[in-house]
C-alpha cells in the first residue's frame, strides 16, 4: 500500500492511501499512449478506488465542474497533467505503507470505506455516480486525518474545493441505510491486502519522467514561440522601413494627381491606388504592434463600462449589418479587472470586428462579463469576458489557426490579416488569456481571461476610470 502526498488546510492534514492495485492501473492507464483511451482509463480507475478519487479532487482543488461529467473529465484532465507533477515532486512523493505504524485495522478501516463508496455509487445513476462516490467524504476525511462533518466541510474548514460541495449539495446522500454490499467488502478487503512488490517505485518512476517530459513540452513551446515573435519582431521593423517609404510616395503622389485631375474614372483608379497603399501602410503598423506593442498602463478598468463604450463605438457600423451588439441580460454593475483600458478596446474591436464580418447580415453578439470562482490565470484571481456571436461557426482545423498572422478563415466567413493575431497578443501581453469555442453552424464564443483588479483598488478606480464617464 502507497500514501499519497499529503493535503492540508490550515495547520490540518490528511494523508489518503493508495491500494498496490489501485497503483497498478494507474501507472497502466497514464502510460497509454492514445489520448481518449487513456483518459477512458485513469477515469476508469478514479471510479474503483474513491481513495484516489476523493484525494485527486481535493488536491486539484481549482477544477471548474458545473457537472458530474464535466466533474470526471476534469480530474481525468488534471491527474494527466497537474496531477503528475504533484505525485512527482521530490518533497512530497508517494510513500510506501510503514508497517511498523499500522496494523491489518486500517487496511480493513480503508476497505470498509471504499465498499461503503462502491455501494453507494453502483446504486445510483451515471449521472450521480460521482456525488455517490463521495458521499461518505467525512467518513473518509475522519479515517485519514482529522475528524471532520459535513457542516464543516460545507463551510470550507477543509480541503475540499467549493464545486465539489455544491455538487454533492445539488445531490441528496444516497440511502446509507442500505448497508455495503458483502461481495464489495471482500473485493475490497483483498485489494487493500494486495501486495506487489515494486509498485509505489513504478509509479514514482513513472510520474517523475511522465511531468519532465511535460516540462520540456512547455518550454520547447515557449522557446518557439519567443524565437518566433523575435523573428516576427526584426522583420516587422525591416517591413517598416523599407516598404512604409514607398508607400508614403505612392500615397504623396496619388493624392498630388488627384488633386489635378478632372476625369472621373481615372478619379476613381487614383483614389483607389491612396486607399490600398494606406491599407498596405495599416497592416505594416499591426505587423509591428504585433511584434512589440507598447508599454501597457495597468491599472483598475470597469469592463462592464468598457464593454458598453466599445458597444457604442460600434453600434453603427454593426446597423448597417443588421447586427445587435449587446451585454447579456442583468449585467453586474461592476467588474474590474488590471487592464490598459485602450489596448483592451483594440483587442476587443478584432474580436467584434471578425464576428461582424463572420455574420454578414442579420445577427447578434453579445458580451457577457463575471469573475471566475477558481483561479486559471496561475493561481490569480480572474475576470472573463465572453463575446458570443450567431455566426457560421469555425471549423476544428481553422480554430487552431485562428490566432495565427495573416491566417485566412474566410471560408468560414473570418476575415485575413493581424485582427485576432494582434487580440492574441495584447490580451496575453495583460497576462491573461484567450480562447475561442466553436461549432461549424452554431456561432462561435471568444472568452478573455484577465487578472482581477485587487478589491482594495475597486473602489477608487470606480471613480476614476474613463469607461465608467
Amino acid at each position: 500500500m502507497q500514501w499519497l502526498p499529503v493535503l492540508r488546510q490550515g495547520t490540518a492534514e490528511w494523508r489518503f492511501p493508495l491500494a498496490d492495485p489501485a497503483a497498478a492501473m494507474l501507472s497502466e492507464a497514464l502510460i497509454t499512449e492514445e489520448t481518449d483511451a487513456r483518459h477512458q482509463a485513469i477515469k476508469l480507475v478514479l471510479r474503483q478506488h474513491p481513495s484516489l478519487a476523493i484525494w485527486s479532487i481535493c488536491h486539484a482543488g481549482t477544477v471548474s465542474a458545473t457537472s458530474v461529467s464535466d466533474a470526471w473529465d476534469a480530474l481525468s484532465s488534471w491527474l494527466c497533467g497537474a496531477g503528475c507533477a504533484v505525485l512527482a515532486e521530490p518533497n512530497n512523493e508517494i510513500q510506501e505503507f510503514d508497517s511498523s505504524g499500522h496494523d491489518q485495522t486500517d487496511r480493513r478501516r480503508f476497505a470498509e470505506l471504499s465498499a461503503s463508496s462502491l455501494t453507494f455509487a453502483r446504486n445510483t445513476s451515471p449521472k450521480k455516480n460521482l456525488p455517490a462516490l463521495i458521499s461518505n467524504l467525512a467518513d473518509w476525511l475522519s479515517a485519514t486525518g482529522s475528524d471532520m462533518s459535513w457542516p464543516e466541510i460545507e463551510s470550507g474548514q477543509t480541503c475540499v474545493p467549493a464545486w465539489c460541495v455544491d455538487i454533492l449539495r445539488h445531490h441528496p446522500d444516497p440511502d446509507m441505510a442500505q448497508g455495503i454490499d458483502q461481495v464489495l467488502l471482500s473485493e475490497q478487503l483483498t485489494c487493500w491486502s494486495a501486495s506487489i512488490p515494486g509498485t509505489g517505485e513504478r509509479l514514482r518512476s513513472l510520474t517523475r519522467i511522465l511531468h519532465r517530459l511535460h516540462t520540456l513540452e512547455s518550454e520547447f513551446q515557449h522557446t518557439l514561440e519567443t524565437e518566433k515573435l523575435q523573428a516576427l519582431k526584426q522583420f516587422a521593423y525591416g517591413a517598416g522601413h523599407e516598404i512604409n517609404n514607398p508607400l508614403a510616395n505612392i500615397s504623396t503622389r496619388a493624392q498630388t494627381l488627384l488633386g489635378d485631375e478632372q476625369d472621373p474614372e481615372r478619379r476613381r483608379k487614383l483614389a483607389t491606388i491612396n486607399s490600398q497603399a494606406f491599407r498596405a501602410h495599416e497592416m505594416i503598423a499591426d505587423l509591428m504592434l504585433f511584434a512589440q506593442p507598447p508599454q501597457l498602463n495597468l491599472q483598475p478598468v470597469n469592463l462592464v463600462a468598457t464593454a458598453r463604450t466599445l458597444i457604442e463605438q460600434m453600434s453603427e457600423r454593426a446597423a448597417t449589418h443588421h447586427v445587435q451588439i449587446q451585454l447579456a441580460p442583468q449585467p453586474p454593475e461592476t467588474v474590474m479587472a488590471m487592464a490598459d483600458r485602450d489596448q483592451l478596446l483594440v483587442a476587443l474591436r478584432s474580436i467584434c470586428t471578425n464576428a461582424l464580418d463572420a455574420i454578414g447580415q442579420s445577427g447578434t453578439i453579445e458580451f457577457d462579463i463575471a469573475e471566475v470562482c477558481d483561479a486559471p490565470l496561475e493561481d490569480q484571481p480572474a475576470v472573463a469576458i465572453h463575446i458570443r456571436d450567431t455566426g457560421p461557426g469555425i471549423s476544428a482545423e481553422i480554430r487552431r489557426h485562428i490566432f495565427d498572422p495573416f491566417f485566412s478563415g474566410r471560408e468560414a466567413g473570418r476575415g485575413l490579416g493581424f485582427g485576432l493575431s494582434k487580440c492574441w497578443r495584447i490580451i496575453t501581453d495583460h497576462g491573461g488569456q484567450v480562447t475561442v469555442d466553436s461549432q461549424l453552424g452554431s456561432g462561435a464564443s471568444f472568452t478573455v481571461l484577465l487578472p482581477r483588479a485587487p478589491k482594495n483598488d475597486t473602489a477608487s478606480s470606480h471613480q476614476t476610470d474613463p469607461a465608467t464617464a
